[in-house]
């Protein structure tokens, strides 16, 4: 009986001993759309660790590991709700500091698709310069951007996040159009040579993007050929035609390039109304060409 005592209390002892396993960190995530609006349905991951589905208010809980302390960054994972759509959504920052208890932390999603809405937007925009005398400076391709994006939703912070979530894809593709949008031009032209070879997933604006690469470099020839494949594919996109357009000026080629610009400018007149930013890009090409032929007066 004395002995069972005795090893009772030393198994007491023991335990007394021994510490506590520690608690893990729970957080709550809140998941909205760059437009605010909350998205159910998802989960995410951290280290192995995984939510439930967020709710219909886009709430969710995520169990850390017990040594992570609020203000500590984590990144998380984004498990899609479907696996053949793993590619349609993308975290714009997968960084996530730890909040302080009680309060939640947000986290926006971005449709791959309207990030390639403000990619073509910004690209479209800096053809303001691709006709003059000079090009947008690393510094006004990146103003457009970020004024592009703005009319999106996304600040310049948000913006610079998501450029890099975009480009971390298998698609060529996306990868090429975030390498443009990054002023990485020769980097951008090999990945969207890669995805035209393929000629899938919306060729004609891997043309696009292509072509713009090319231009970019100084690489007028090679622009003209990729583009004219691109309107021979979709004659009436007026940006097509501006890009094929400009291309022939810079080589000097004034006599293709003169109908091209004109059917430009008469697309975005009816389409927009002669007040139209786009409009004035295309008259400022046009009167461009003019002044090179020594025609300007006769117009």
């Amino acid at each position: 009986m004395r002995r069972r005592l005795l090893g009772l209390l030393v198994v007491l002892l023991v335990a007394v001993q021994l510490p506590a396993a520690a608690a893990g960190t729970r957080i709550r995530l809140v998941a909205r759309d760059h437009e605010d609006h909350p998205l159910s349905g998802f989960r995410f991951a951290y280290q192995g660790l995984e939510t439930l589905p967020t709710s219909p208010a886009g709430a969710t809980d995520l169990d850390l590991p017990p040594e992570h302390r609020p203000g500590q960054p984590v990144k998380i994972l984004l498990l899609v709700p479907k696996p053949e759509k793993a590619e349609e959504w993308f975290l714009v920052n997968p960084l996530v500091n730890i909040p302080a208890p009680g309060t939640p932390a947000e986290v926006v999603l971005m449709r791959r698709s309207a990030f390639r809405e403000i990619a073509a937007e910004a690209r479209d925009a800096s053809r303001q310069a691709v006709s003059g005398q000079a090009d947008l400076t690393a510094e006004d391709r990146k103003r457009v951007l970020v004024e592009t994006a703005a009319r999106h939703g996304l600040t310049a912070d948000q913006l610079e996040t998501a450029l890099r979530s975009f480009a971390e894809t298998q698609d060529p593709k996306d990868k090429g159009i975030a390498a443009y949008m990054a002023g990485e031009f020769a980097k951008a032209e090999d990945l969207l040579n890669q995805a035209a070879e393929k000629k899938e997933s919306d060729y004609v604006d891997t043309l696009y993007y292509l072509g713009a690469s090319q231009y970019k470099q100084g690489k007028y020839r090679a622009a003209a050929v990729t583009f004219r494949k691109a309107v021979g594919l979709r004659g009436e996109d007026p940006g097509l035609l501006s890009w094929l357009g400009n291309s022939l000026q810079q080589l000097a080629e004034w006599a293709e390039a003169e109908p091209l610009m004109r059917r430009a400018l008469a697309i975005y007149e009816k389409s927009f109304g002669k007040e139209h930013p786009y409009v004035a890009t295309a008259l400022n090409s046009l009167t461009l060409l003019l002044q090179a032929t020594t025609r300007l007066a006769s117009e």
